[in-house]
C-alpha cells in the first residue's frame, strides 16, 4: 500500500510539473498533409510590415472548383 501511495503522489507532482511547463511553452504543428495552416516565410515578411488593422473580405459563392468548395465549407 505504501508503494501505491508513493507512485500516484509521484505522478501527480509529475503531471502537476508537466501543466506548468505546458503553460509557458506554447506551439502549434500543422500536420495536414498540404501544410494549409503554415505560412510562408515571404508571407510572415508581409504580415510583420502591417501597421494598421487587416481586413479580408473572403467571398465564396457560386460554382467552384473543389478545392475551393472545401474552403467554403471549413470557413
Amino acid at each position: 500500500m505504501k508503494q501505491h501511495t508513493r507512485r500516484f503522489i509521484a505522478i501527480a507532482i509529475g503531471l502537476i510539473v508537466l501543466n506548468v511547463v505546458s503553460s509557458f511553452v506554447y506551439d502549434r504543428f500543422d500536420l495536414t498533409q498540404d501544410g494549409r495552416y503554415t505560412l510562408s516565410e515571404t508571407s510572415k515578411q508581409v504580415l510583420r510590415q502591417i501597421e494598421s488593422p487587416l481586413v479580408i473580405d473572403v467571398f465564396l459563392s457560386g460554382e467552384l472548383p473543389s478545392e475551393f468548395e472545401r474552403l467554403r465549407a471549413e470557413t
